[in-house]
């Protein structure tokens, strides 16, 4: 919470008095109210500052643990990428095993390049 206090001074002489006028000016920034803001909500109400401290501490769990779920999310998310690679690789170069071993060594050569290729591209890409 960001809070900017703002007090002027000026100095002005009016019918033979000396008149003084002042700035002040504070910021805070922070998770919470300024302290002293804090103290007016307890005028209010007595609860206040504690029911704004308490809201404050539920708020940075929840966040927290939205930030773990995602983080989860994302780790499953690459594991589960990688085990698809590795199961489109093994099968891309059984397709080659298969070839050879039938003797269809032209498809088993474009096979086996189109294979590596995209072993390549995947590496490559991170």
């Amino acid at each position: 919470m960001q809070g900017k206090r703002t007090d002027e001074k000026n100095l002005k002489i009016a019918n033979d008095r000396i008149v003084i006028e002042g700035t002040k000016t504070e910021t805070y920034s922070g998770p919470l109210p300024h302290p002293s803001i804090l103290q007016g909500y307890k005028q209010i109400e007595p609860d206040f500052p504690m029911k704004v401290v308490n809201e404050w501490e539920r708020n940075s769990a929840h966040i927290r643990e939205q930030e773990q779920k995602e983080l989860d999310l994302q780790i499953k998310k690459e594991l589960r990428g990688q085990w698809m690679a590795f199961i489109v690789s093994v099968l891309s170069l059984s397709i080659v095993l298969v070839s050879v071993l039938t003797g269809n060594i032209a498809f088993a050569g474009v096979s086996a390049l189109a294979a590596f290729a995209l072993i390549a591209k995947a590496f490559l890409q991170k």
